[in-house]
């Protein structure tokens, strides 16, 4: 069913972004492996959604904050 592709992509995620925590890597690291997880994921619009611009062209944009 969706739901359980769904949570099998959702558990992916976090096993990205803890598994980066775990080598002592940085939690901007590890959501940044979290997030690319959900956005190759076909069950989630994370990377998705872009209209077309005035020039008929396809644009996304993506950050991550961070306090530094």
């Amino acid at each position: 069913s969706t739901r359980i592709k769904k949570e099998k992509v959702l558990r992916q995620s976090l096993k990205a972004g803890y598994e980066i925590l775990q080598k002592g890597g940085s939690s901007l690291d590890a959501v940044e492996a979290a997030v690319i997880v959900l956005e190759n994921s076909e069950c989630f619009n994370a990377g998705r959604g872009a209209v077309l611009t005035k020039d008929q062209t396809i644009e996304l944009d993506a950050s991550i904050m961070s306090s530094d």
